[in-house]
């Protein structure tokens, strides 16, 4: 079988969302027939490359260029009809639907202009599949299928709209290795019939194996582009980690007395895992997507369940089943979907503050205005909330005021949060805030003795707050890195051992 690659070259985009600039002056050359990397830390900017090639968003200046025709901006249809296809890690596939249904969603067969020609559907699916020899076929429910199985089905859904441009965003996330290896064989056998494929990874091994060539970005610049065989690793890293001044942060103390125990926890994509984390330390697991870092977080905080090990907290030895039972001993979660896993948009700033906390507050079952007004005011000076105003809405607040409102939940004192879990605590969260956010944490944990464990995928992040990092791949503990030897490229360099 022979495809039809596609050139594409992206010319000196550049975008910005409010006074952040996502991308500064960002060139790109994906060439037919080869499988070309995209790397860098989280906000480099690869997500808005992506967005801008699939149509998703307009860049403000600069153009792509598809086989010589240059676009100023890609609708999503114009983007598909020149051929550029985005498998996102959603897939975006119906998971109720057959894999042929979702292979020839909005563009199927008929019989009497009217009728869907489910047999002429599934046999061409049948050929769509054929050159991945799955095992399962064309009528087989999505909703059966593994994730590496329903990549396949992503990429055939692709190709039967004659995509030229392959972008894989980070594809081999939630796969194992022997799936990502099997996926890795399928997608050069693609590149050896012509397709052209944009592969965004975090994983260095990956690149290697897999790229000819490969491009890092850094703060929504193009740091190095290259040919993959003249590149090292330790360039790659260095590429992606620069050399930027970290945030001061106030001289180690010794940490306290262990608060929290894991004791080979294991879950879904995660375990066994083990652990211990100390009062008056911030310790931060970091790794790449579908590393199994929330999976673990949620399961210590019994959002969902643990099939082994055990947790140590105060008293309690045992695995958590509910998350009201990890409150009682002093356990906190703030996702990291603040807004669809935590806030409540319409109500206040104090409603969000103080929701966990109207109870202890009550008198008689009926709610303490007064004191309510007391303990917010108290905890939105503390963490420095803008706007103060008890009344204001949440949904009107920024980003970063919105987590301090998430954070309020926890640390005011009708609480008594030992440990406080926090996923991607500053994601989506402006650059400037997030010091402000990070000196919040190292203040919580020296003043009250709490201990803080963050999950991350920011390398800058990790080195800026933790005093040591777990380093997660595949659900596994692979290292652990202390707050001497904490540095953006240990970081990368150990998720890539």
């Amino acid at each position: 079988m022979t495809l039809v690659g596609a050139h594409v070259e992206v010319r000196s985009l550049r975008k910005s969302f409010g006074g952040t600039v996502a991308l500064d002056d960002v060139s790109l050359d994906i060439r037919p027939g080869e499988i070309h990397a995209l790397l860098g830390h989280n906000g480099a900017g690869k997500s808005t490359v992506i967005r801008c090639l699939g149509g998703g968003i307009s860049p403000d200046a600069g153009e792509i260029a598809i086989n010589g025709t240059a676009y100023r901006r890609l609708a999503p249809r114009e983007a598909m009809s020149a051929g550029i296809a985005v498998i996102y890690q959603n897939l975006g596939l119906i998971s109720a639907l057959t894999t042929a249904e979702n292979i020839f969603l909005g563009t199927e067969l008929r019989k009497f202009a009217i009728l869907s020609d489910r047999r002429a559907q599934n046999q061409a699916a049948e050929r769509e599949l054929a050159q991945f020899q799955p095992d399962f076929t064309a009528t087989t429910p999505v909703d059966r299928l593994s994730i590496a199985e329903q990549q396949l089905v992503a990429i055939a859904k692709a190709l039967h709209r004659r995509a030229t441009l392959l972008v894989l965003d980070e594809p081999t996330a939630a796969l194992s290795d022997a799936e990502a290896t099997a996926l890795g064989s399928r997608l050069r056998e693609l590149r050896d019939q012509g397709l052209s494929i944009l592969y965004v990874t975090h994983l260095l091994k990956e690149v290697f194996d897999l790229t000819d060539r490969v491009t890092v970005m850094r703060d929504g610049q193009v740091i190095l582009s290259a040919r993959t065989s003249k590149t090292s690793s330790e360039g790659i890293v260095e590429a992606i980690a620069g050399r930027r001044p970290q945030v001061p942060r106030p001289a180690p103390k010794p940490p306290g007395e262990p608060i929290l125990g894991v004791n080979r926890l294991a879950g879904d994509r995660f375990g066994p895992i083990s652990f211990e984390l100390r009062a008056g330390e911030v310790v931060a697991i970091f790794g790449p997507l579908g590393s199994g870092r929330t999976e673990l977080l949620e399961a210590i905080f019994g959002r969902r369940p643990a099939v082994a090990g055990s947790i140590t907290l105060g008293r309690f030895h045992g695995r958590f089943s509910r998350p009201d039972q990890a409150i009682r001993h002093g356990l906190a979660l703030v996702p990291a979907e603040r807004i669809k896993q935590g806030l409540l948009q319409p109500l206040s700033n104090l409603d969000n503050a103080l929701l966990p906390s109207f109870r202890k507050i009550s008198r008689s079952g009926l709610r303490g205005f007064r004191s309510e007004a007391r303990i917010y005011a108290d905890v939105a000076a503390s963490l420095g909330i803008r706007p103060p105003d008890p009344a204001v809405p949440v949904r009107s607040l920024s980003g970063g005021n919105q987590q301090k409102v998430m954070l309020a939940r926890w640390l005011n004192r009708a609480q008594h949060a030992s440990v406080l879990l926090l996923d991607e605590p500053t994601q989506g969260i402006d650059v400037g805030v997030r010091n402000e956010l990070y000196s919040l944490l190292r203040g919580v944990v020296a003043a009250h003795g709490k201990a803080v464990l963050i999950t991350s995928s920011d390398p800058e992040e990790v080195v800026s707050v933790a005093d040591r990092a777990l380093i997660l791949t595949r659900g596994k503990t692979v290292a652990e890195i202390p707050r001497a030897q904490l540095s953006e490229q240990a970081l990368l360099a150990a998720i890539n051992v």
